[in-house]
């Protein structure tokens, strides 16, 4: 009868260790890769989750991980690995598992029209500039990319 509630007991302890893995975790879409050039046309799924050191994104979908010290750091870092993986498939010889994989992110992701993003580039730093004109003391410096 002992033996019997001890394995109960450590049946349980598992169960609840699980259940606290699965809680851990969240599902998230992502709908824009935040990239000048290309346009996310459908939502990408991925699952979020802590192991207590990081945050780690992943989407089965393409098989790309993600990591951050924060949530918006590991979203931020899957969507560049997307767009990495884009742009190292694009122009490629690939098996066909990796070939699947680049058809799949181009009925995703279209490429903008390269005239439109220098338009927009222009535009944003000339906002930046003004911007930092009116609003900004001297003494503070921001530096920006784009």
């Amino acid at each position: 009868m002992a033996i019997l509630e001890k394995e109960v007991s450590l049946e349980i302890k598992g169960l609840k260790e699980i259940i606290k893995n699965i809680e851990k975790k969240k599902v998230l879409f992502i709908n824009s890769l935040h990239h000048p050039a290309l346009h996310l046309c459908a939502s990408i799924p991925v699952s979020l989750e802590y192991d207590g050191y990081q945050f780690i994104t992943y989407t089965p979908d393409l098989d790309v991980y993600g990591c951050g010290e924060s949530e918006y750091e590991a979203v931020e870092d899957i969507r560049m690995a997307i767009v990495d993986l884009y742009y190292d498939f694009k122009g490629e010889r690939l098996s066909q598992d990796l070939q699947n994989i680049f058809d799949y992110l181009c009925s995703i992701i279209k490429e903008k029209d390269e005239q439109l993003v220098i338009v927009h580039r222009r535009d944003a730093e000339k906002k930046l500039k003004l911007w930092t004109r009116r609003r900004i003391p001297s003494r503070i410096f921001i530096s920006a990319s784009f």
